[in-house]
């Protein structure tokens, strides 16, 4: 059924989960009597085809070929309004069909209309600035600064392609002759850890024996990791998944059991398998909060290590903080639960805080750092910094992208929580010269 949309709400379900809806108004009929306005869950739409807005030119023959290579994306939902509670559709212009279909495909026509197509073919930094100006528009601090229509940084940076190593030292990057052949599971073994697979193989498996459990494969993990990553596509209990019945009859029914994996045992491995190696019984040594810790820590310092070891970055790199969600218990008061619980106003949700950097053109994440409490933060960023005395943020920002330090010019992106003046100054010491917010 065809429909316009009116606007996109965040709004909360019955469970406190965030989701989306579209209210769009329906041509029932031929007539406008015929209309109707109705609000949907975002899962029960999907946008149609871009419609193609004829331009307005004197010659017809002008007209029709510009209208017949140019689409017209005036009414496309742009995924950046997607942050914000509710955003307005244009009253006029052409409009955008919606049918019944999954949640992803409204993000991601939005996104292939907004976004290049092509990372690996995108415009060097340097290229783009030089389409903006090349007159600094100040000199601050004995350092000349530019300005665009969205961002203001400092010098100018070569482009530089990134790139991942593999286990014989061969450079693996977008058009590369290795990368032709490779599959989506080639690419998830090259980015993860091989030695926290076979960890996490000989953790858990230790608990499944302990509960007369079946050993965990390689495979079998790998399978686990596709229906957790496919299993956020949906909003429905997690026994619900298997269900071979549809819930409604807008959408297929679930039917995990199409991927060769159980209910029964993936409940099995939800409850047993293990990420970092926690100690059965807490040391006395050891603070209640390090010992909760221990059950993800032994994984960050993987992912950290692994990152920094065969990782490239590209000529940018964004630095910024993430929450992960927690439904359970916090405080740091208790034994049980999220160690460090963070709450912030502007943020929609609340959890673990993780800071964090990543490469600004590929979207990889590179580095991370869990927040935990303010006793290790103080201890954590001694180590770091010694007697130096710098601001919080720039400590964090130094600590997030010392691995990459003098690998040559970079621009670096930060928000206000960790670019100041200061921050400039030690960048410069690391040979990452640029700094952008």
């Amino acid at each position: 059924m065809n429909g316009t949309v009116v606007s996109v709400e965040k709004r909360r379900t019955a469970t406190g989960r965030a989701n989306w809806f579209i209210e769009a108004n329906y041509q029932l009929g031929a007539d406008a009597a015929s209309m109707k306005r109705k609000s949907l869950n975002v899962r029960s739409v999907r946008s149609g085809p871009v419609p193609v807005s004829p331009v307005a030119d004197p010659s017809p023959a002008a007209a029709t070929t510009e209208a017949a290579t140019t689409p017209a994306v005036s009414n496309v939902v742009d995924t950046s309004a997607i942050g914000t509670a509710t955003f307005t559709a244009p009253s006029e212009g052409p409009t955008t069909t919606f049918c019944a279909t999954t949640t992803a495909t409204i993000a991601t026509t939005a996104a292939m209309v907004a976004a290049p197509t092509n990372t690996a073919t995108q415009t060097p930094v340097a290229t783009v600035h030089e389409e903006q100006t090349q007159t600094p528009v100040a000199t601050v601090h004995e350092e000349e600064w530019f300005h665009s229509d969205t961002t203001i940084w400092l010098k100018e940076v070569p482009f530089r392609q990134w790139k991942v190593k593999d286990m014989f030292g061969e450079d693996i990057y977008p058009g590369s002759s290795s990368s032709q052949s490779m599959s989506r599971l080639d690419f998830f073994l090259l980015m993860f850890p091989d030695n926290q697979l076979s960890a996490m193989i000989t953790l858990t498996n230790a608990k499944l024996g302990a509960k007369g459990e079946q050993d965990l494969t390689r495979g079998e993990l790998f399978k686990f990791f596709g229906i957790l990553i496919l299993a956020t596509r949906f909003e429905f209990g997690r026994r619900e998944l298997w269900s071979t019945i549809p819930l409604t009859r807008y959408q297929p029914a679930c039917a995990f059991g199409n991927t060769g994996m159980s209910r029964n045992r993936f409940d099995v491995l939800f409850t047993t398998v293990v990420w970092s190696n926690q100690p059965e019984e807490r040391p006395g040594c050891m603070t209640s909060e390090y010992y909760r810790w221990k059950l993800v820590s032994d994984f960050v310092d993987c992912f950290n290590y692994h990152r920094k070891s065969q990782y490239v970055p590209l000529d940018h790199i964004c630095v910024d903080e993430s929450i992960s969600c927690w439904y359970g218990l916090g405080g740091h008061w208790i034994n049980i639960g999220l160690p460090q619980y963070v709450a912030i106003d502007r943020k929609p949700e609340n959890g673990c805080k993780i800071q964090n950097c990543g490469d600004g053109r590929s979207g990889v994440m590179m580095r991370l750092k869990i927040v935990e409490t303010a006793e290790s933060e103080s201890l954590h960023c001694y180590a770091f910094d010694g007697e130096e005395g710098l601001l919080h943020g720039t400590i964090v920002l130094k600590y997030l992208i010392d691995p990459w330090a003098h690998s040559g010019d970079c621009l670096v992106c930060a928000d206000s929580y960790f670019a100041s003046v200061l921050a400039v100054e030690e960048l410069e010491k690391m040979g990452l010269v640029s700094l952008e917010w």
